[in-house]
This record gives C-alpha cells, sequence and structure tokens, in this order.
C-alpha cells in the first residue's frame, strides 16, 4: 500500500501546488517590478474567494463562471490600492513597503470580519471524486488545479509575447532603462498591481470550492506563496510556477509520514535548506 499511498499523496501535492503557483506568481511579480514586498496579497484571495461565494449562493453562478467577475474586481481594488497608497512609498526601501502592504491587510481582514463575520463558510460544489484504479482525484482539487495551470500558463504567455508583457519585463529588469526606452513605468506599476491583484483574486475563486471561506483565510496562503517565492527565486516567473509544485508535493508527502502539519514542516525544512544553501532560490542567479 505504500507506494499507492505515496503516489496519492504527490498528486494531491500537484494539484495544491498549481493554486500555490498562481497566487505566488502574482506576489513575485510585484517584488519583480516594484520591489514590494505585499503583505495583503492573501488578502486579494480572500475578496476573490467571498465574491465566489456570494455569486454562488446569491444568483447560483457556478464559482468557474465567478473567476471572470472576481478577477476584474480585485484588479480594479488592487489598482486602486496601488494608485491611492503603494505608489507613494514604491521608490522606497523594501521595509516602508512591507509595513505599509501589512497595514492594507489589517485593514481588509477587519473590514471582512466587520461584514461577513467570522463565521466559516463554504461553497457546496463539486463533491465526490474521481477514481483511477486505487488513485482518488478529488473534482474540486482537479479542477481548481486545471484552471489554475491554464490561468499560469496564460499569464506567461502574456508576459513573454505580448507588448505589454514585455515591457513589464523591461521594467522589471531596470527601471531607469525602461524609461529611456520610452516605457511609462508608473502605468506600469499600475498595471502590475493590478494584474497581481487579479490572479489573487482568482486564485481565491479556486480555493473557495476546495476550503472553508473565512476573513483570515488569506494569512496561510501568503505564507505559503512567500515559500514558493523564496524557493524559485524572488522576481522569477518560472521559479514561482516550479517553487508551487515544490510545495505542495512537500506538504503532501509531509502530511503521509507526520501527523498534523507534518506537510508544512516538511515544507518549511525545504524552505531552510534552500536559504542555506542557495539563497536565491532554484532559478535565481547567484550574485558574482
Amino acid at each position: 500500500m505504500m507506494p499507492t499511498m505515496l503516489t496519492q499523496a504527490v498528486i494531491s501535492g500537484l494539484l495544491m501546488g498549481a493554486v500555490y503557483a498562481l497566487l505566488a506568481l502574482g506576489l513575485t511579480m510585484v517584488f519583480g517590478v516594484m520591489h514590494v514586498i505585499n503583505i495583503s496579497h492573501g488578502e486579494m484571495l480572500m475578496l476573490g474567494a467571498y465574491v465566489s461565494f456570494w455569486l454562488f449562493h446569491q444568483f447560483g453562478l457556478s464559482p468557474l463562471l465567478a473567476i471572470l467577475a472576481a478577477a476584474p474586481l480585485m484588479f480594479a481594488v488592487g489598482a486602486l490600492i496601488e494608485k491611492g497608497i503603494v505608489d507613494k512609498i514604491v521608490e522606497d526601501i523594501e521595509t516602508n513597503s512591507l509595513l505599509v502592504t501589512f497595514g492594507i491587510s489589517i485593514c481588509i481582514v477587519n473590514i471582512g470580519i466587520w461584514l461577513w463575520t467570522t463565521d466559516f463558510k463554504a461553497i457546496p460544489y463539486l463533491s465526490g471524486s474521481w477514481f483511477y484504479g486505487s488513485l482518488v482525484f478529488p473534482k474540486p482539487r482537479v479542477v481548481a488545479a486545471v484552471l489554475a495551470f491554464a490561468l499560469t500558463a496564460l499569464v506567461y504567455f502574456f508576459l513573454k509575447y505580448s507588448r505589454l508583457g514585455k515591457a513589464i519585463r523591461a521594467t522589471a529588469g531596470s527601471h531607469d532603462l525602461a524609461a529611456t526606452c520610452g516605457i511609462y513605468v508608473k502605468r506600469i506599476y499600475f498595471i502590475t498591481f493590478g494584474l497581481a491583484s487579479a490572479m489573487g483574486g482568482a486564485a481565491g475563486v479556486l480555493a473557495s470550492i476546495m476550503f472553508a471561506i473565512y476573513p483570515e483565510m488569506g494569512e496561510s496562503f501568503l505564507m505559503r506563496s512567500f515559500t514558493v517565492i523564496v524557493l524559485g527565486g524572488m522576481g522569477h516567473v518560472v521559479g514561482a510556477m516550479l517553487g508551487g509544485m515544490i510545495l505542495g508535493v512537500a506538504e503532501g508527502v509531509g502530511s503521509l509520514y507526520l501527523s498534523g502539519e507534518g506537510g508544512g514542516a516538511i515544507s518549511f525544512a525545504i524552505l531552510l535548506l534552500i536559504l542555506i544553501f542557495r539563497p536565491t532560490g532554484l532559478m535565481g542567479r547567484r550574485a558574482e
């Protein structure tokens, strides 16, 4: 049974890792382009989950279609936060961005508690599993993983091949050089923060069909996102994808062999090893 259980744990980890990668991709984009450590990124996931919840219960809208509403709405929220607050400190040191976005996070969480209380909410959608031999594929996780992978790939190709995506990558490489080439850097900041928030909202919709929804749910996902981007390399898009898969598998295998929070313990043990032996992450460049 052990090989089957191990295979099941790896599969479950990969499915969850796809959602981690989608969320972490937005976080690493903001850091790579703006050098801002966005502590409020997890709250975009929480808000996206609540959008999915209310659209489902009020209008019967499928959570899969709720992405079409949650992503643009979170883009608008993120763009407003960037224009009204983050833009004032984006050229300053990362410590200031850490404190400011931490304050934004606290405000959003408390607004969520005021609006929706701390009660856990859920979306009864896609119950059951698919089976392949002795392996189990929970429907919510499979659907969430497929959509997360598709959205992550869409963002990757947008950044790699579109004109705007190339401008974002150029700004991440050098703000001054990008400005010299005629790129309006402030506009790129605005779009990048909004796009990252939209990705967080989409990840929240996917999380809403797998987990309970509550105002503080973004915290645990944020910590996993930081683990993912440190694993993959801060500001590295492909690294975020790879880090998400590694973290998901580590948690899945850890939960199999260790009780309680064993998956998280193994994940952070791997993180510690990466920080010791490869501080720039798996895809980051070593300092010369």
